[in-house]
């Protein structure tokens, strides 16, 4: 498979678990600490992509869906859009926890996990400074993983 069809597959199939997770329960939290999680996952989507936007590292080369950016939250995680959506969503399965769900939110991750794998991989052939911006960031937990 050519690395935009499997980018593409990861797409389809996460926005399938995504919204299997928004349709199956409630979207509106009940507690003010979940409120602020989602807050803050909604505000680190938003600033990923302003960085996006607005980055002068834009590559013609890239494939479709794959860009290079190190600036805003880039410059701490590697796939932020990422980390805002697991703080969306892990609210959202917290507050009607149920197997199901829990089972589509743990899937979800591993599918990003290897998303965000075969896409490094891509920027890795592509982009000649990716690899020394994996050295100084993580990819989705800030100083963790």
């Amino acid at each position: 498979m050519t690395p935009a069809r499997t980018h593409s597959f990861f797409i389809l199939i996460q926005s399938m678990l995504i919204l299997y997770l928004l349709i199956s329960g409630p979207i509106i939290v009940s507690t003010m600490l979940f409120v602020l999680i989602q807050i803050l996952g909604a505000l680190l989507i938003i600033w990923a992509f302003l960085a996006i936007r607005h980055s002068k590292k834009t590559s013609t080369k890239l494939p479709r869906g794959y860009f290079f950016v190190t600036t805003g939250p880039y410059e701490i995680i590697r796939h932020p859009i990422y980390a805002g959506i697991f703080f969306l969503l892990f609210t959202l399965v917290q507050s009607n926890l149920t197997f199901f769900r829990l089972l589509a939110f743990f899937l979800l991750i591993l599918i990003a996990i290897k998303a965000m794998r075969s896409d490094e991989l891509v920027m890795q052939q592509m982009v000649k400074e990716y690899i020394e911006y994996q050295t100084k960031t993580k990819r989705i937990i800030p100083y963790l993983y």
